[in-house]
């Protein structure tokens, strides 16, 4: 027997007795009510509710020791019901300041013993019982001492000279201080400091004065102020320059004109800021002056030296300007700031003003100018005489162009209105050529003045008559042209000669006075004459000009006579040329021989040292041509075309002559007439040739009789037979080149025609190389198909040839049969080669060497190819079990042979599965190729294994059978329905159900059924609550119009091994079309004039349900026919063009949509009508046609 042993925690506490207990308070023991109980070592948040005098008791305690204490606590109201008032605390000195206490009727005591204490900020302040305790209470209150200001500043003098002193003195300051800054243009000149603030106020001793060293506008500023009041004043202070030196002047003897500006301008030596005052006559006129040395500155900072001052006081600060007199149009008006001004330099006479002052009148006038400035003033004066300006004078001239020594003459008239006085008039006449006139013009109103003047010297003139008042002047100028006219010719001798001899050119004609020529030939200078030809008389050359020419050749003489207003041109040729000589000139062709009547030929002169000539044809028989004259650099040589009509012979000739010899060439032409049938074509019609394309064109040579070229207008239509474009030509030359492409034969033809003569057809056989190559087949089967080269040679050919197969191996046995040579070869090797034949021409006598040797290369790559039907196929296991369905299949090529090109499909005949397995490319002997697969669905399979390549075709099968132990190998849907290119097609206007086919053999328990619906177009899964059944619903108009893919899985769970199956179905969702129908059938007959074509009743939505029509829309067709009976309105409705019709309105009305009523009138008796209506509703649309038969008194009956 043992002990229970047992764990004991016990806690043992260590702590120390209290002691040193007390009650503190932070207020003496005084609490506001309601305040918390404060300031002990520990608190409690006690708050108070009432006032009164309460005995606080603390009990502390430990563990170990235990102690407690006691306070007396007296709690009052806070302090409340006190608001302090204050008068205005903005304030001047000695101005009282009132505070008022007051305490409120419903204050909460009591509050115990209160105190005051009152300061007044200024050192002052007041302590004194309140009579009430226990809390304390603060009133601040601001005040502002600060007197108002109104000081200003008095300056004296307001103006003065550079250097003088400005005297500035407070007006009306304040008692107490303030403080100040005084500044002229914005430097400082004089301030005080802060102190000043807090004491009177003490003018500044001595006085304050300032000084200016330049002339100029100068602002003072007064800113005075304090922390709580400011007052700003500006003065202003002129410095300027005394006026000295000031006197009057004219720019015209002080003589003026009427309506012009005066010409007087004051001068001063000194002075700035000048203020003139014009007296014109009664006219007075104010201005100032700026001197030319101050500166202006525009915005832009740009200074200008020389500017009108502005119609304002100079003391402003901006001004508007008139630039007019120095800028220009461009800156008319502008605001300027002056900013400098400088003292006018002790240079006497170097400064002046004026004013624009118009004259109106003639007269004689007093001026006065009074000018002054602010420190200085001064006067002067001046007589002007005033004149009307110059006017009435016209001034005539006669004929201004004049030769030598015809006379000018000029008429100055004065108007009979003419305005005066002008003063005394003088005149001035100078002629332009040295002559001059000058006296006092003695004219009055209304008459004129006749000067005559002749010139004898050529040239340009320019005259001027100038008549000169005391006021005005005035010119009239006047050109003269004196130029003798020309009609100078040259006197060439002799005109024509050989090289190096001399011409001889001789004036003809020259005028007396001078003029200018030049002469030149073909361009070039020869002679002339200089400017100063034109002023003396005319002087022929001595010795006269003679030129002469070392080349041959036609030369143009010019001789171009000329003075600055005539100018006279003529020409004269010269011709330089050898003696004609026989051997100067060729004639071609010499002799000829053509066909006529279309006996044309051209003739060709050529020339060795012939320049120029008169030539002339004779072409015999009286033919002959007029002479011509022709330059070897431009006629030749000569080409002559001519026509000869009659079969003969001609001798023509070409005669040439010039100034010293003549010179004549002939030509025999003979001319034959002729057929068709004269024509004779020639060639070779075999070439050998080396390999398959010539490397020589062939000679095609046509010939007629004896004539040396085709007859005009001959045609030839060259058909080569070798697919090349016909070439349809005039032919003119009798051979005719051409390459063929290749090597073959080739039937041509070659028809010529003439408009004349005729047509006829010439072969063109031709056989490019002598062995044509024809392989029979490109291609085969390895050790099986025959190869068969065959070899064309000519008829009759003795010659011999070996064929090379490309394999190794040659033969020269051959097959003939007629002209085709056979050559047979079997392949033993799988591959592509290159056949080629060596040809030999006959044996050339006594040598065993042929004639001629030709290689070529059969057309085509021969290939030679394995054979598919070496393939095998083997599938395992043929019993299948699934899940997993595994299957595996092999594919053996078992030959010694590998095959180039295999095209093959694997198809494992899985009817949910539509991919292929393609097998493609070489494949090498004695290889397998495996594939694996997994079936889904159950039942018999064939595996079918399809090659083919281009010689060979096989289809090798396997059947094997995929079973379930829980399923029966029916397909679980109808498999006709498993590929998406064939779904079902269902109307979405009726419920379905999807029913599996296969039988569920485990019964034991029921088995998954998952279902899976996919929209294919979007490849998404369709939201959709899918049932645990072994079927599938869906109700109308549930699912949209579109393709779906149901898919079924049926499976078990550990039960039975996880067993399953699974399939799909493709199932098109259509829109169900539009139900329409016209109320009592397709044709009917009636005798009711208002019989009702109702197509609203019947027609519906299939999805919407019958009787349903809202949302339809109906569009109607009509058309009416004068029938009697339905059959009369059938047929004249089958016979009726389409697109016959009627508005419905004019033959009925519509009551509701879809509904028509007839309108027949009374006096018709029978009429034949057709309906068609158009009905549409979401993008369907459907027809319907009615025909209605009405004959009055029928009763209504369904035709149809």
């Amino acid at each position: 027997m043992y002990l229970i042993k047992e764990t004991v925690n016990v806690t043992v506490y260590n702590e120390e007795p209290i002691t040193g207990l007390r009650l503190d308070h932070s207020n003496s023991f005084y609490d506001n009510e309601p305040d918390n109980v404060v300031k002990l070592g520990f608190t409690y948040p006690n708050v108070w509710t009432n006032p009164g005098t309460y005995t606080v008791y603390l009990n502390v305690s430990n563990r170990v020791s235990a102690n407690y204490t006691q306070a007396n606590v007296t709690v009052f109201h806070p302090l409340n019901g006190f608001t302090l008032f204050t008068s205005d605390t903005i304030l001047q000195t000695l101005e009282e300041l009132v505070l008022r206490l007051t305490m409120a009727s419903d204050t909460k005591e009591p509050m115990g013993k209160i105190t005051f204490n009152l300061t007044w900020g200024d050192g002052a302040a007041e302590f004194n019982i309140l009579n009430i305790s226990a809390d304390k209470k603060a009133f601040n209150f601001e005040v502002k001492v600060w007197n108002k200001l109104n000081v200003t500043l008095k300056i004296s003098p307001a103006a003065g000279k550079p250097g003088d002193n400005f005297t500035l003195t407070f007006v009306n300051p304040p008692n107490v201080g303030f403080q100040y800054i005084i500044t002229s243009n914005g430097d400082l000149l004089f301030s005080n400091n802060q102190s000043a603030l807090y004491a009177n106020v003490s003018p500044p001793v001595p006085t304050y004065n300032v000084s200016f060293e330049n002339v100029g506008v100068y602002v003072i500023s007064l800113n005075a102020f304090n922390l709580f009041y400011s007052v700003n004043t500006s003065y202003t202070v002129y410095v300027e320059i005394p006026l000295t030196g000031l006197q009057l002047s004219h720019g015209n003897r002080f003589y003026d004109k009427v309506n012009d500006t005066t010409k007087l301008t004051a001068t001063f030596a000194t002075g700035t800021a000048l203020t003139e005052q014009w007296i014109f006559d009664d006219k007075v006129y104010i201005q100032q002056f700026c001197a030319r040395d101050w500166g202006w500155r525009l915005e832009e900072d740009f200074f200008f030296d020389k500017l009108v001052c502005p119609s304002v006081e100079l003391a402003t600060t901006e001004a508007t300007w008139d630039m007019s007199a120095s800028v220009g149009a461009t800156l008319r008006k502008q605001t300027f700031t002056p900013v400098l001004w400088l003292q006018v330099p002790n240079n006497a006479n170097t400064l002046g003003f004026t004013y624009p002052h118009v004259w109106k009148n003639p007269g004689a006038f007093l001026v006065y100018l009074n000018v002054s400035n602010r420190i200085s003033a001064n006067y002067t004066q001046a007589n002007v005489t005033v004149f009307h300006p110059l006017n009435g004078f016209t001034l005539f001239t006669s004929d201004t162009i004049l030769q030598t020594l015809e006379e000018l003459v000029l008429r100055l008239t004065m108007a009979s209105d003419t305005k005066e006085p002008m003063g005394k008039i003088t005149f001035n006449l100078t002629w332009g050529d040295g002559a001059a006139e000058f006296n006092i013009l003695n004219i009055s109103a209304g008459d004129s003045l006749v000067f005559r003047h002749t010139y004898v010297v050529q040239g340009n003139k320019t005259g001027s008559l100038e008549l000169v008042s005391p006021s005005d002047n005035k010119a009239f100028p006047f050109a003269v042209m004196v130029w003798n006219k020309l009609n100078v010719t040259l006197n060439i001798s002799p005109t024509a000669g050989k090289r190096g001899d001399s011409f001889t050119l001789t004036f003809v004609n020259p005028p007396n006075v001078g003029f200018q020529y030049i002469i030149n030939c073909s361009g070039g200078h020869l002679f002339s004459n200089n400017q100063s030809a034109l002023y003396a008389n005319f002087s022929p050359p001595v010795p006269p000009y003679t030129v002469s020419f070392k080349n041959l050749g036609v030369y143009v003489i010019n001789l171009y006579t000329f003075n600055p207003l005539y100018s006279f041109n003529t020409s004269y040729t010269i011709i330089v040329e050898n003696p004609l000589r026989p051997d100067d000139l060729t004639l071609l062709p010499a002799q000829t021989i053509i066909p006529v009547p279309d006996g044309n030929i051209t003739f060709t002169v050529t020339t060795i040292n012939l320049t120029t000539a008169f030539c002339i044809w004779d072409f015999d028989h009286n033919d002959t041509t007029s002479p011509v004259y022709m330059n070897i650099s431009e006629s030749f040589p000569v080409e002559k075309l001519h026509t000869f009509y009659s079969a003969r012979t001609y001798l023509v000739s070409f005669h040439c002559w010039n100034n010293i010899s003549q010179v004549t060439e002939f030509s025999n032409v003979t001319t034959r007439n002729w057929n068709m049938t004269n024509f004779i074509l020639s060639y070779k019609n075999v070439q050998i040739i080396d390999g398959q394309v010539p490397q020589a064109a062939v000679i095609f040579s046509l010939s007629l009789l004896d004539t040396q070229r085709p007859p005009l207008g001959l045609k030839a239509v060259f058909d080569f037979g070798d697919g090349s474009p016909i070439q349809n030509i005039d032919f003119q030359n009798w051979d005719r080149s051409h390459t063929y492409p290749s090597r073959n034969v080739y039937n041509g033809t070659l028809m010529l025609s003439h408009p004349d003569k005729g047509n006829i057809y010439l072969n063109l056989n031709m056989r490019v190389g002598t062995f044509q190559l024809v392989g029979e087949s490109l291609g085969g089967l390895v050790m099986s198909d025959t190869f068969r080269f065959n070899v064309s040679v000519p008829r009759n050919f003795s010659g011999s040839a070996t064929v090379y197969f490309g394999d190794g191996s040659f033969t020269s046995k051959c097959e003939k049969v007629d002209t085709v040579w056979i050559f047979s070869h079997i392949y033993q090797r799988v591959g592509y080669y290159q056949a080629s034949l060596t040809g030999y021409g006959p044996v050339v006598s006594n040598t065993s060497s042929p004639t001629f040797t030709e290689n070529v290369t059969f057309p085509g790559t021969l290939e030679v190819e394995g054979s598919v039907k070496d393939l095998t196929l083997e599938v395992f296991p043929r019993v299948i079990h699934h899940p997993p369905g595994n299957v595996t299949a092999l594919v053996w090529l078992y030959s010694p042979h590998r095959i180039m090109h295999l095209n093959c499909t694997f198809n494992w005949n899985e009817i949910m599965d539509e991919t292929f397995i393609t097998l493609t490319g070489p494949m090498e002997s004695n290889t397998v190729v495996t594939y694996q697969y997994n079936y889904i669905t159950l039942g018999s399979k064939v595996v079918t294994l399809e090659c083919s390549n281009a010689y060979s075709h096989n289809i090798a099968q396997v059947e094997v059978f995929v079973n379930n132990d829980c399923f029966s190998p029916d397909p679980i849907f109808d498999r006709q329905y498993s590929k998406q290119a064939k779904p079902m097609i269902v109307l979405n206007s009726e419920p379905a159900k999807l029913v599996t086919r296969t039988v569920i053999k485990c019964t034991d328990i029921k088995p998954n059924f998952t279902w899976a619906i996919k929209i294919v177009n979007n490849d998404s899964m369709l939201a959709y609550k899918y049932p645990d059944l072994d079927y599938l619903t869906w109700e109308r108009g549930q699912l949209e119009p579109d393709l779906y893919r149901f898919s079924l899985n049926i499976s078990f769970g550990r039960e039975h091994d996880f067993c399953w199956l699974s399939e799909m179905i493709y199932v098109r969702v259509e829109r169900a079309p539009l139900v329409v129908d016209i109320q009592g059938g397709k044709v009917r007959k009636t005798g009711d004039r208002h019989a009702i074509v109702d197509a609203r009743t019947g027609s519906y939505d299939r999805v919407m349900g019958y009787g349903n029509n809202n949302g339809l829309a109906f569009t109607w067709s009509c058309r009416a026919y004068n029938s009697t009976s339905v059959q009369e309105l059938l047929s004249l409705e089958s016979a009726a063009p389409s697109g016959l019709s009627i508005p419905c309105d004019s033959i009925s009305t519509e009551i509701e949509a879809g509904k028509r009523q007839l309108n027949i009138s009374d006096d018709v008796q029978s009429m034949g009508f057709l309906f068609e209506v158009a009905v549409s509703y979401g993008g369907l649309a459907s027809n319907a046609t009615a025909y209605v038969q009405f004959i009055r008194g029928s009763l209504n009956a369904e035709i149809v």
